[in-house]
């Protein structure tokens, strides 16, 4: 049996307010828009 070892720290820097541009992740918009007569948005 294969043993999981433990997972890294996360570096929590990159999820801070200060940040000025995120990182879009999992081929997702850099943007979010949000249609105007529903709630459905393009992520």
């Amino acid at each position: 049996m294969e043993v999981i070892p433990y997972p890294d720290a996360v570096n929590l820097a990159r999820f801070s307010r200060d940040v000025k541009k995120q990182e879009a992740l999992y081929g997702l918009p850099g943007e979010v828009m949000f249609c105007r007569s529903c709630v459905i948005s393009n992520q």
